[in-house]
């Protein structure tokens, strides 16, 4: 790979990073909204979750009254959204730092491209929560129209 496309690379994989933590910070948001009690105090309960504890934490509070504002299949997708990126953010360099040579050129072709469609996967999706969460906050009352 030429330094150009490291570059890019790494670029993506910031981007990836920022567009995973908007989202964890909106689904925390929509926790405490949904929580009962003060917004500030609920959203403190959850201010150090991780992602994947936050949509843990989030499933389990919105099954409670048996009409989920999200579906299963959003859960799953949240979960995906979870995995993909800890890959990102926690086992890259396991697939690359202890290659050399051809190998890894070719392993971070593979990755570039890989990086590329969950980079546009992210910044879609992290629009998409971004708008549930002013719907949800707006539902349970914590925005005014």
């Amino acid at each position: 790979m030429q330094s150009n496309d490291l570059k890019t690379f790494f670029q993506n994989l910031g981007l990836i990073a920022l567009y995973s933590q908007c989202i964890e910070c909106d689904l925390k948001k929509i926790y405490a909204g949904m929580a009962n009690g003060d917004f500030q105090i609920n959203l403190g309960e959850v201010e150090e979750a991780t992602l994947g504890q936050t949509v843990s934490m989030l499933q389990a509070l919105d099954n409670e009254d048996n009409a989920p504002y999200f579906s299963a299949h959003d859960y799953d997708v949240l979960y995906a959204v979870n995995c993909r990126r800890n890959f990102w953010t926690h086992y890259l360099a396991r697939e690359v730092v202890y290659l050399s040579g051809q190998e890894q050129l070719k392993k971070f072709a593979k990755l570039a491209k890989d990086l590329e469609l969950d980079l546009e996967f992210f910044a879609g999706y992290r629009v998409y929560i971004e708008r549930v969460r002013f719907d949800v906050l707006k539902k349970y009352g914590v925005i005014k129209e």
